[in-house]
């Protein structure tokens, strides 16, 4: 077939050429073949170029060749897409295919985004009772460790008056008078041996002289010994002699007298030495007793200072802790308000295509057309 296409004031010569067996189909355009790759596209080819549809044409050109059904017989839905090819309406139909996809799209985002509202709002609840409960625990720990720390901070005043300086007793010169006074000691027993042991000389002695002078001398007339009669001359020596033995006596009972008062003086310096010697020994295991308390006491004192060192760093880990709850919460709360105006975003922009499919369905914009088209169609039939 032969066509002229007039098209802003210009034609063309279209020749389309159709066989059965084999089946083909060509299309030449002022003579130059025009041909497709396979008859659907060639097919499609020659729509696009004479602006219309299979349906189309086959209804207002060739009419009842292959289709025996007259316009006004046809159904409603046939009649309105057959008034959809002649017009072009299927372009609603396209637009209606491309926002339904478009809804399930942003539907199917919205639903996620709803769900991570969702999750990121129990996040945020339950990042509140961690808090909550951490709070509770950190309240209980922080109350026992301030009791600890008050206790220790006690114990400290306490130990820091155990604390002194060693330096503040010379412990060389009571180590040295300690020496001293045991060597004097020592020389006052020494003495006290010599005085005791010249008292007992001394007493030794008068006994020895006692005797002596009992045995000089005899009542009887006659000397037991010679037998020999006793004159008065030998009893005058014989008194003579025992009062020379008496007077010795008494000079060794004055000589043992004398060692009682000069051992008795020694005594007493002794004791008085032993006491002052005590005395520096009690000061000395005085000092010995406060510099080993004072030695505990300072490695107490560390101790409870490093304890006290630990507790002050418990309290920063106690508020860290309740800063990083804070912190976790802001950041929850912060991507919930993003993902809520993503969420109020979606449910807008399915408002708007909610409006949207329904002026490009069925019963917007194209049904309004095609009843104004059907009023004109019925008013030129009648």
């Amino acid at each position: 077939d032969m066509n002229i296409v007039d098209e802003n004031n210009k034609s063309q010569s279209i020749k389309i050429i159709r066989m059965l067996e084999p089946s083909r189909c060509n299309l030449y355009i002022d003579g130059e073949d025009k041909t497709r790759d396979s008859i659907a596209n060639t097919s499609d080819y020659i729509c696009n170029l004479l602006n219309t549809t299979q349906e189309v044409f086959q209804n207002c050109v060739i009419m009842t060749i292959n289709n025996t059904i007259p316009f006004m017989a046809k159904k409603k839905v046939e009649k309105r897409k057959f008034i959809e090819g002649i017009f072009n309406l299927e372009v609603f139909s396209q637009m209606l295919k491309r926002v339904r996809i478009e809804y399930n799209d942003v539907r199917r985002d919205c639903d996620i985004e709803v769900a991570r509202f969702e999750e990121s709002e129990k996040n945020i609840e339950s990042l509140k009772q961690q808090k909550l409960s951490q709070t509770t625990r950190s309240v209980e720990r922080r109350e026992k460790l301030e009791g600890r720390y008050e206790d220790n901070v006690e114990e400290l005043e306490k130990e820091a008056k155990k604390i002194f300086d060693t330096k503040s007793i010379d412990v060389d010169k009571i180590l040295k008078s300690i020496e001293t006074l045991t060597s004097h000691i020592n020389n006052y027993e020494a003495k006290a041996i010599q005085i005791n042991k010249k008292m007992s000389t001394c007493k030794t002695t008068v006994s020895f002289k006692n005797d002596e002078r009992n045995k000089i001398g005899t009542a009887d007339d006659t000397c037991p010994v010679c037998l020999k009669p006793v004159s008065e001359h030998d009893r005058s020596m014989i008194d003579s002699e025992k009062e020379d033995i008496l007077l010795e006596m008494k000079n060794l009972k004055s000589e043992i007298d004398d060692c009682k008062t000069n051992l008795q003086t020694v005594h007493d310096l002794k004791i008085k030495l032993m006491t002052a010697r005590d005395n520096q020994k009690e000061l000395l295991t005085e000092h010995k007793q406060k510099t080993k308390e004072s030695i505990d006491s300072e490695k107490r004192t560390e101790q409870l200072t490093s304890w006290n060192n630990e507790i002050d760093e418990e309290f920063k880990k106690l508020a860290q802790t309740s800063c990083e709850f804070d912190n976790l919460i802001d950041e929850a709360s912060s991507r919930t308000s993003d993902i809520k105006g993503k969420v109020e975003t979606r449910k807008s922009r399915l408002s708007v295509l909610d409006v949207v499919k329904f002026i490009v369905s069925e019963e917007g914009v194209k049904s309004y057309i095609v009843k104004k088209i059907l009023q004109v169609f019925n008013h030129k039939l009648a």
